[in-house]
């Protein structure tokens, strides 16, 4: 009978600090991009910190920790960078209620999306 032996190591971590892993911690919850979320062109990566922006404020105006549903990170094709973030499903439910401000056919077709898969899942 064959044996399987367990790889040695599962994961290798190298943090530099005990604050890159509560970090770590902290946004391991944060699991999709909004960029990939709001859909938006290579040219409109700018509406993207827009609306995080605008998301932000509205986590703050409700008291919620910023932190454990936003998380800044760096991406890039072959000849650029940009900034975008993780969002936690809290987060994303949120830009998808909320959306673009600048635009209201989007925002209210993702809210009727929203609404109709809810009322057809209850």
């Amino acid at each position: 009978m064959e044996t399987k032996s367990m790889p040695s190591v599962l994961h290798e971590y190298n943090f530099k600090s005990i604050e890159e892993f509560l970090d770590a911690v902290t946004h391991q919850k944060c699991s999709y991009y909004a960029s990939h979320f709001l859909a938006v062109e290579e040219g409109e990566l700018a509406q993207v910190d827009d609306s995080v922006q605008h998301s932000l404020q509205i986590f703050k105006t409700l008291d919620l920790s910023t932190e454990e549903h936003f998380f800044p990170v760096y991406r890039g094709g072959p000849d650029y960078v940009y900034k975008d973030w993780k969002l936690s499903p809290l987060a994303r439910v949120l830009m998808l209620v909320d959306g673009d401000p600048t635009n209201v056919r989007e925002i209210a077709r993702k809210q009727t999306e929203l609404i109709d898969r809810m009322l057809n899942h209850m």
